[in-house]
């Protein structure tokens, strides 16, 4: 059995659940066509996102293909959930990038293409809605040439498009196929002389060119068609093989590897954890290795199931290539991987990209308790939510922004039964080490029976936090070095100047206990005392979250939409406003992302409502003057403050 696990991605309103469900269809899996508009889509199965007509997080269904066995993934089309289109994008096998025939390719579709050229995820361009009026499908081909900087290579004709009932034709065919040919011999000089020198009526040898060609960018094959309708579809399906990937190597079913990229509950809310298998056969009785942190270890799953038809069905066993579902035991969190250490070494690790905006949330019955503990269940399945516990019975939330806030808003009331308010989102910033620190307390030199010290040292970018409490094996009971370490993960979140920590590797030195009176709780508050004294040792820099954004406008208003930009202390590219079809231009740069909900609500106006823009996180860069965040930890290296704080807990 061959898998395939496949993407659809696409601006929003472009047609990409409605092309989900239209294969689901097509291919026999559901027996009924359902519909955005009126919420029955199989894939949009949160009540939400069937009300708001968006998808929020990425959904998994599956149909097969002869022996072809294809997991479709739906992943969000709206600019604030981008980070979850691209965590999916390391399970991907490849990609159906969906473009309306009408609006053709939009500022959303250049930045989906280029974030999977840069993760070299082939893709397939799928012109939809050749149905509507006003759809010109030939224009949108030339757009993908001009607007994506790869080589359109046409795979169907329209006719009758912009008809109730347009009709689709493959050119794959033996007398068709020197049109899609002579289009690929324009990607490289290899295309070109495999045309020259093959039979030009062979498919396979084309197809084997494009292939090859696709995961580089320097081709995209293009097919037409209309989810509504379903012309097209058949043709589509056809066209999948060329996305299929070489098959997995054989590692033997005890090697184990594989990728985590999405957690949800079931009806009886029961976590589980969706898996990317790349290696290895997948039982309920088999040992894996799950890798997080220097503590991983040998793990059992409690059940698995295997991504079957629209829903998850049980499997006794899955194979290498395949989609999981697994009920573990400590579970498995989204970006963990399964796998010995060495073989996932060797595989650079997916960043979650960073949040820009905090807010403040209250719980409308004053219970924040019920609120962090509800807010903790819904981070665990979107970690691009964290939070933070605040004086006052107010929770510290990071999003990326408006949309984000009220779905959860929407999630806490409706699962929860918990009402919230919002404060006016700030900018959230970040802070880096410049230096190093080491700190060592001995019991005896502090209020706490424990003793304590590490060494700080900032780690390569993207690395994320990471502990190393190897020191305290041996020397102290696992109860007081989890206790440690837990404390050190939340302290981390207020470095010097009171921002959280970015990319920073903690190596316990020293740990020290008296059998006849230490706790957990000394551990555990010694820990923010040795960090933070580390941390002012190293030094800080703030850095500001950017944003990469791509805006369209009409000629006549790039200029004011430059100034605005400008104002907002954003950074235009280095190559200058282009255009890219008649009379509209595209303007690139950075921005700070707390200016994303400004530009946002001037960029209509600035545009008389004929602009649009997206964007996605871009790293960070130092702030020239630092800003300064109230601490809510009592301040650990002052012991004095300190003191006092706990003394009011």
């Amino acid at each position: 059995m061959a898998y395939l696990n496949l993407g659809i991605v696409a601006h929003i309103d472009a047609g990409k659940t409605s092309l989900t469900e239209r294969l689901l269809y097509a291919t026999g899996t559901i027996p009924h066509l359902g519909t955005v508009d009126d919420g029955s889509t199989q894939t949009d199965s949160d009540e939400i996102e069937r009300r708001r007509g968006i998808t929020i997080r990425a959904a998994v269904a599956s149909f097969a293909l002869d022996d072809l066995h294809v997991n479709l993934v739906d992943t969000p089309g709206h600019t604030e959930f981008v980070a979850e289109v691209e965590r999916s994008f390391a399970v991907l096998d490849g990609i159906i990038l969906v473009i309306s025939a009408v609006e053709g390719v939009q500022a959303h579709t250049r930045v989906l293409y280029r974030a999977a050229k840069a993760a070299g995820i082939p893709v397939l361009a799928f012109v939809n809605k050749v149905d509507r009026m006003g759809a010109r499908p030939a224009e949108v081909l030339e757009e993908v040439t001009n607007s994506l900087s790869t080589t359109a290579v046409q795979l169907t004709r329209t006719l009758g498009e912009g008809t109730a009932e347009p009709v689709v034709e493959s050119l794959l065919g033996p007398r068709d196929l020197a049109q899609p040919w002579e289009a690929l011999a324009l990607a490289s000089e290899t295309a070109f002389d495999r045309y020259l020198s093959g039979p030009q009526n062979a498919r396979a040898s084309f197809e084997a060119v494009l292939k090859d060609h696709m995961r580089s960018g320097l081709a995209t094959p293009v097919a037409t068609g209309s989810a509504r309708t379903g012309a097209g579809i058949a043709e589509l399906l056809g066209f999948l093989r060329l996305l299929i990937p070489d098959p997995p190597g054989d590692c033997g079913p005890e090697s184990i590897t594989g990728d985590a990229f999405s957690v949800d509950h079931d009806a009886k809310g029961v976590r589980r954890v969706l898996v990317r298998l790349r290696s290895g056969e997948f039982r309920a009785e088999t040992k894996y290795l799950h890798v997080h942190g220097p503590d991983a270890g040998a793990e059992q799953a409690r059940q698995v199931k295997v991504v079957e038809a629209v829903g998850l069905q049980p499997s006794g066993v899955a194979e290498a290539g395949n989609v999981v579902a697994l009920r573990t035991r400590p579970p498995i969190g989204v970006t963990d991987r399964l796998g010995s250490a060495g073989v996932q070494a060797a595989r650079p690790r997916y960043e979650l990209p960073k949040p820009t905006v905090e807010t403040m949330v209250r719980a409308h019955d004053g219970n924040h308790v019920e609120l962090y503990r509800a807010l903790e269940k819904i981070a665990d399945r979107d970690p691009t939510i964290a939070l933070r516990a605040v004086e006052g019975g107010r929770v510290a939330v990071w999003l990326f922004g408006n949309i984000q806030a009220e779905v959860l808003a929407e999630t806490l009331d409706r699962d929860y039964g918990i009402g919230v308010s919002f404060s006016k989102p700030t900018p959230l910033y970040f802070e880096r080490l410049t230096g190093t620190g080491t700190f060592q307390v001995p019991i005896g030199r502090s209020p706490f029976t424990a003793g304590l010290g590490l060494l700080l040292e900032p780690a390569e970018p993207g690395a994320g936090l990471i502990i190393d409490m190897t020191e305290a094996r041996g020397r102290i009971p696992r109860a007081f070095s989890d206790a440690a370490a837990a404390a050190f993960e939340t302290s981390f979140q207020q470095a010097y100047y009171g921002w959280p920590l970015l990319d920073a590797r903690l190596t316990l030195t020293f740990a020290q206990y008296d059998n006849a009176t230490s706790t957990g709780s000394d551990f555990r508050l010694l820990a923010p005392v040795v960090l933070q004294t580390a941390i002012r040792q190293a030094r800080t820099v703030v850095l500001q979250p950017l944003i990469e954004f791509e805006c369209d406008c009409p000629e006549k208003m790039v200029p004011p939409v430059l100034q605005a930009l400008e104002r907002l202390t954003g950074k235009i590219s280095q190559a200058a406003p282009t255009l890219y079809k008649d009379r509209r231009w595209s303007i690139t740069g950075l921005l700070p992302a707390h200016a994303v909900g400004q530009f946002s609500v001037e960029l209509p106006n600035l545009t008389g409502g004929d602009g649009s823009w997206s964007y996605r996180p871009s790293g960070q860069r130092p702030l020239k003057t630092p800003v300064l965040r109230r601490r809510t930890d009592g301040n650990p290296a002052k012991l004095s403050e300190y003191m006092h704080y706990l003394s009011l807990l």
